[in-house]
């Protein structure tokens, strides 16, 4: 809303600016002349702030950067501490592990089973179509 009333006014300012030049007691010649004048002051004034920005700009960033250059070589020296750090606490802990089982006992051991150490399978008997349903009839007459 606050922008919508800033827009408003700005807006309203040079409606009312264009209005005053167009109904001044003055000849049309004069008026576009001061126009045309007031433009170009303000086209030179918006020229000298860009270049006055743009080489403050660059300026800062070339202070910049060897800033951030060297805030990042600081930042990996810390990390390559950091990490020399970790890998001697992991030595030291995987030196005390070691260091621990090797004195004790194992509490069991795995057997694995393997295809040469299993007993061979005796192949089943070759049974011929048909017949067990004889077997079977012949147990049933032999019940009775």
């Amino acid at each position: 809303m606050k922008t919508n009333t800033l827009l408003g006014i700005a807006f309203g300012a040079a409606a009312g600016f264009c209005a005053g030049l167009l109904l001044a007691p003055r000849t049309g010649n004069e008026t576009r002349a001061l126009m045309v004048d007031r433009v170009d002051e303000l086209w030179g004034q918006g020229q000298d702030f860009y270049e006055k920005n743009v080489k403050d700009l660059g300026s800062r960033a070339a202070d910049f950067a060897p800033a951030a250059a060297a805030k990042g070589d600081e930042l990996r020296e810390k990390i390559e501490i950091a990490r020399d750090r970790i890998a001697e606490q992991v030595a030291k802990n995987a030196a005390s592990v070691k260091d621990a089982m090797s004195g004790a006992t194992p509490v069991a051991t795995e057997t694995v089973v393997t295809e040469e150490t299993m007993a061979p399978e005796e192949p089943a008997p070759a049974v011929e179509p048909g017949a067990e349903a004889v077997e079977a009839a012949e147990t049933d007459s032999t019940e009775e």
